[in-house]
């Protein structure tokens, strides 16, 4: 059932039943929705302080836009990362040089850093992208 798309009834349902106060078990046995879906939407209920009234009063697109639309990265936060991947990514050619002793230094300098997976992610795309190389003929004269 992963990357399946939800629905707003069970956007909707979800909310209810969190309000309710029914478990995430219950709930995923009632909705047939995983467990990780339904933590997710919880969260983004109580972080949007919306309650079920509030859920149940706006129209699909303004839910749409609420829940199912990917956030907005935070910039500076990549911006900080992506200063250092040059560096990182001419010491991780270097012997005994891991990406987890990489990031382990990232993160003493930036606690408020991205976590080993996207940091793994934004440097193995730095990498893949960064060493562009072209192929030349060249022309002999006679």
């Amino acid at each position: 059932m992963s990357h399946k798309r939800i629905t707003m009834i069970n956007i909707r349902q979800i909310s209810r039943l969190y309000e309710g106060g029914t478990s995430l078990r219950e709930t995923e046995r009632l909705l047939n929705v995983s467990r990780r879906t339904i933590t997710k939407y919880v969260s983004l209920f109580e972080a949007s302080k919306l309650t079920y009234s509030d859920v149940q009063n706006k129209s699909d697109e303004e839910l749409s836009t609420l829940f199912l639309e990917p956030p907005e990265p935070d910039k500076e936060r990549y911006n900080n990362l992506h200063i250092q991947l040059p560096a990182m990514s001419k010491e991780l050619g270097r012997v005994g040089v891991t990406k987890n002793l990489l990031w382990g230094e990232y993160k003493t300098r930036d606690p408020g850093g991205y976590n080993y997976s996207q940091f793994s992610h934004y440097l193995r795309q730095y990498v893949k992208h960064g060493d562009v190389t072209m192929h030349f003929e060249h022309k002999i004269r006679r």
